[in-house]
């Protein structure tokens, strides 16, 4: 069971904040953005769950309950806008266990919870893609993928680069904060959210593996400094498609070649991934 934080309005102190939100759509994969406990009824979780075609024509904010964004994700978000004129925002996630009560009305709340990730939180790879923000009207036809199914949100990254939008990764920026949970809300659990028939036809639907992008995919990185550009992106869909061909073969490699290498003295501890 996760525990319910309460929120302060995160537009009240931040007028700046409340314009961004009126003029750009920030959609949250499973989210809880900062706003009061009152207007904010817990979710209701369903086995069938929104269509991404919804969401450039729903409202600015969607919320859950697993995704925490602290101030500094307005920050990135104005700093993006002021670059960028057409672009999605996304970034990686912490993956942190929440076992108490967060109440950010309390001074420094937020700055504890910032440490809580940093000090025992997992960071994700590129390929979890849990919060978007773009401008209205970017997305003008999407085709009607499961939101709470897989490879919705990759198309979305491929989509952006397609409409030859800015995708700016600001993870180097932002504690987006994941809670853990379980998949209770689907009766196979994780298995089903990735193998059902819904997560199968998500993937036909998006068009296959190379319409899959993911935050390693972003044109610009942005820094403290200010945005790179993403070089790495050009590599990023090869990389992705043939890894898990080349696993295989790398270990068949070092299987082949351990004898010589066990009498030039190149093996030493730890030179080898550990395998059962």
């Amino acid at each position: 069971m996760i525990p319910w934080a309460v929120f302060p309005d995160w537009r009240a102190p931040r007028p700046a904040a409340s314009f961004l939100c009126s003029r750009v759509r920030i959609f949250l994969r499973d989210a809880h953005t900062l706003c009061h406990r009152e207007t904010l009824p817990r979710p209701q979780r369903h086995y069938s769950t929104q269509r991404a075609s919804q969401l450039d024509a729903s409202s600015s904010r969607h919320r859950s309950d697993s995704i925490i964004l602290l101030p500094e994700f307005c920050d990135a978000l104005e700093r993006v806008q002021a670059a960028h004129n057409t672009f999605l925002m996304v970034g990686r996630r912490w993956d942190v266990d929440i076992l108490q009560l967060v109440d950010f009305r309390e001074p420094g709340a937020g700055d504890r919870l910032r440490q809580l990730a940093l000090q025992s939180g997992v960071r994700r790879g590129p390929d979890a893609v849990d919060y978007f923000a773009f401008r209205r009207g970017l997305y003008s036809e999407i085709p009607p993928l499961v939101v709470g199914r897989v490879w919705w949100d990759h198309w979305l990254v491929w989509k952006a680069r397609q409409l030859r939008a800015d995708v700016v990764d600001v993870s180097s920026q932002v504690i987006a904060i994941h809670q853990n949970h379980s998949y209770g809300y689907h009766p196979a659990g994780a298995k089903g959210v990735w193998n059902d028939k819904q997560a199968v036809r998500n993937y036909e639907l998006a068009g296959g593996k190379w319409h899959l992008y993911t935050i390693a995919d972003a044109t610009h990185i942005l820094e403290s400094s200010g945005d790179r550009r993403n070089w790495g992106r050009f590599l990023a869909p090869y990389v992705r498609v043939l890894r898990p061909k080349l696993i295989p073969l790398w270990f068949a490699l070092l299987d082949l070649t351990r004898p010589v290498r066990k009498l030039l003295g190149l093996r030493r501890p730890g030179i080898e991934p550990h395998r059962d």
